[in-house]
């Protein structure tokens, strides 16, 4: 079993990436745990490379956002 500390954090992480629409979690998702390239979920999502930037850039501005306003 992982430190309480440490659990809590995930599931906030997680709250947070529940928190996103799911056009920005996903690739986010996609990039940090599956490590897949920009690229390979522009391909995957069947999007335009620039909107799979895009969608990542923002899902992760918006989710830092989320984080910082619950942990104040």
């Amino acid at each position: 079993m992982p430190d309480e500390p440490e659990y809590e954090h995930v599931e906030h992480v997680l709250a947070g990436l529940r928190s996103l629409p799911a056009e920005q979690a996903r690739p986010i998702v996609l990039a940090t745990l599956d490590g897949l390239t920009a690229r390979e979920i522009a391909e995957q999502e069947r999007i335009p490379l620039g909107t799979a930037k895009t969608r990542i850039r923002r899902g992760l501005m918006r989710l830092r956002a989320e984080l910082a306003d619950t942990a104040a």
